[in-house]
């Protein structure tokens, strides 16, 4: 009975698990037994427990199973929608270049053969940068940046309005790309 009295102090102290209880279960169901001296019933109710015991125990288990299952499905679906995701915002922006790269005023620009033509280009560049950021409303910066890492043209989007950069405030961002 001390022994009992031992046991159920250490469960109010910490906190056992359930394989714990089960265990502790035991252990008190046969110290009680041996200290009440064992009748014949044990023997008929001993095997009714453990069948009971393992029944309760396997569907424990296949609950256990069957909810890590739908956990994993769950998680996995939304890995795919995400996934999905990514690749469509990733899709719509690899276009949105595509359209501003290939425009006929960047190639304007791209092969313009004296200054005042290069000029005249890139005030039509930097127009249609922020003519396109006005209407998308999606990017913070749209940049045009030569092959030494200078940038040509810069439109910065401000509380929904999108603004060409002056010319004395474009950057290098060679340390960047």
């Amino acid at each position: 009975m001390l022994s009992m009295l031992l046991g159920m102090g250490w469960l109010l102290k910490h906190r056992a698990t359930g394989r714990q209880l089960s265990f502790l279960g035991m252990v008190f169901g046969l110290l009680a037994g041996t200290g009440m001296g064992f009748r014949q019933d044990v023997f008929v109710f001993l095997p009714l427990a453990l069948v009971t015991g393992v029944i309760v125990t396997a569907v424990y288990w296949n609950q256990r199973q069957t909810d890590r299952t739908v956990l994993e499905l769950r998680e996995r679906s939304h890995v795919d929608v995400m996934a999905r995701l990514v690749v469509g915002d990733f899709r719509a922006t690899v276009s949105d270049l595509m359209v501003l790269a290939e425009g006929s005023l960047v190639q304007a620009l791209l092969s313009a053969d004296s200054p005042a033509a290069r000029s005249l280009a890139l005030h039509a560049v930097a127009e249609e940068f922020r003519l396109f950021s006005n209407q998308k409303q999606f990017y913070d910066q749209i940049r045009f940046i030569d092959v030494d890492g200078n940038e040509v043209v810069r439109v910065n989007l401000v509380a929904g309005q999108a603004q060409v950069v002056p010319e004395l405030r474009l950057q290098t961002k060679l340390d960047r790309y």
